[in-house]
Order: C-alpha cells, then sequence, then structure tokens
C-alpha cells in the first residue's frame, strides 16, 4: 500500500509581532506506525500539527501532501487523506457516540444526510476499533473523559484517512485512561492509518512511539526512535537540569522523572 506523506521543505511560520517562529528545514510525516511529537510549552508542537494538516499556512517554504501542494488543497480533498483531532473541539450539543462517528464521513459524502453501505461499514468499523459500539447511542454527556475522546478518535477513524494527526488526544485523562487510549492507538491494524501526535506526556510517547520529533524553541532539537531522543543531555538542553533520566522497569525505554530538588542545590549540599 503506498503511503501519502507530508513532507515540509524550508518552513517558516511565525505569529504576529512577538518574535516567535517555527522554521522547519525538511520534515517528512507519515512513515512510521506512530510519531510523537513532544517538547516544552511554547516550542511549536501544535503548531506543527496544524500546518501538517492544512489548517495555518507557512510564511515561506512548501508543504506536501503526497504529490500536491497543501495550501491549494481544498479542505473535503485534505479530510480524504488526514484526519486531524484537535487538542480542545467546540461543543458538539448533545449528540450521541454514533453521530458523532458519522461526521466523519463527510469527505467521502456526496450530501448531508444520505449514507451509503460503504458509510455505515466504515462507521460500524470506527465503533468497534475504538470499543464504543455499545456506547454508541449514549449522549457525550453521558460518557467519561476518556470515552469521549475515543469517541472523537472514532469520528477520524470513520474518514478512513491514511494519516490521523492527533492534538493532545490524552490531554486531561488519569494515567489509566491515558494509557488506554495510547493503547488503542497502537493497536490499529498493520494495513490501518499511520498516527502523529502531539503530547506533553513524555514517558507515554516513549513507550508507545516508533519516532520522537522534540521541539525546542520553534526548532527540531531531536528526531529518531525514543532510546536516541530522550538522553541525559537532550533533556537537560531541552527541558533544564531537573530530570532523571532511567529506564522502564517492563520495556526498557528510558523514562524522564523530576528530581525533588533542584540539581544546583544537591551539588552545593555535597
Amino acid at each position: 500500500m503506498t503511503r501519502t506523506l507530508i513532507h515540509f521543505n524550508r518552513i517558516c511560520f511565525t505569529y504576529g509581532e512577538n518574535g516567535w517562529n517555527l522554521s522547519i528545514p525538511e520534515l517528512e510525516l507519515g512513515n512510521e506506525r506512530i510519531t510523537c511529537i513532544v517538547g516544552p510549552n511554547g516550542s511549536g508542537k501544535s503548531t506543527l500539527l496544524r500546518l501538517a494538516a492544512g489548517i495555518l499556512t507557512p510564511l515561506g517554504g512548501s508543504i506536501r501532501l503526497g504529490d500536491a501542494l497543501l495550501p491549494g488543497m481544498s479542505r473535503r480533498s485534505i479530510a480524504r487523506c488526514i484526519g486531524f483531532l484537535p487538542q480542545e473541539t467546540p461543543p458538539l450539543f448533545d449528540y450521541t457516540v454514533k453521530m458523532i462517528t458519522t461526521m466523519g464521513r463527510y469527505p467521502h459524502s456526496s450530501w448531508v444526510g444520505t449514507l451509503t453501505d460503504t458509510d455505515r461499514q466504515a462507521i460500524c468499523a470506527a465503533l468497534n476499533a475504538v470499543d464504543m459500539h455499545e456506547l454508541q447511542n449514549r449522549p457525550l454527556s453521558h460518557l467519561s473523559g476518556g470515552e469521549r475522546r475515543r469517541a472523537m478518535i472514532a469520528a477520524v477513524l470513520a474518514q478512513q484517512p491514511q494519516l490521523m494527526l492527533l492534538d493532545e488526544p490524552t490531554a486531561s485523562l488519569d494515567i489509566h485512561h491515558a494509557a488506554a487510549v495510547m493503547r488503542l492507538i497502537a493497536g490499529f491494524e498493520n494495513n490501518g492509518p499511520r498516527v502523529v501526535l502531539v503530547t506533553h506526556d513524555i514517558n507515554l510517547a516513549a513507550l508507545f512511539a516508533d519516532r520522537l520529533i522534540m521541539l525546542h524553541a520553534g526548532r527540531i532539537a531531536a528526531d529518531g526512535p525514543p532510546a536516541e531522543v530522550i538522553t541525559p543531555e537532550l533533556m537537560e538542553q531541552t527541558y533544564g537540569e531537573d530530570l532523571l533520566v532511567r529506564a522502564h522497569p517492563e520495556s526498557g525505554v528510558p523514562m524522564v522523572v523530576a528530581r525533588r530538588a533542584e540539581k544546583r542545590q544537591e551539588g552545593n549540599q555535597s
């Protein structure tokens, strides 16, 4: 199966006159099953994802989706290839899980309100993939935070995109439900969509990602497998001194933990 890739070339983006800018010389997304974008607050994670989704337009450089220039494509054409889930979704009244999932079929529908057999099969498959088939008739207001995120992911899956872009899919979830969402994403079939997601949780990213892209101050600080990105040196350069890198007791992948005391204080006491 030929994968649709997003290719950044000499991208520059800035917000107003505050001096902050995102600069990406070259980047390709969509090769790995799960790519996690990590980095401190304000490093450009969500901006990068919104550029990849065609929500934002770069001030310079080019972004290609396959062979086409992304900024010149219609939203419907983009949505047939890319499924985008923002960090915050607008209020959707009190729709049911199935109604939300059905909305994901809009890129393939000829007009609103008419579902084909293909649409129904895609909706059913999406609900099953996120284990929400039994809850499909439940309103969003009757769901937990984790269930709501799964419902929104089902809507993206119903698009049948080749690439899913998820902005903080585990935000505001406790560790149990956050891990469950990541297991769900990791459990997509091999012929399913590739996933690029933004997260503040470096440890979950390390456990589940094939590739980590670490941003710092609008630049790519590191890009590679978790073991190559999560190193004491890179953590200190990106997040500061007050972190420790240790091996996960089950998988051995690097984990990041906070120091109780500042490193400088420990040095002064020794």
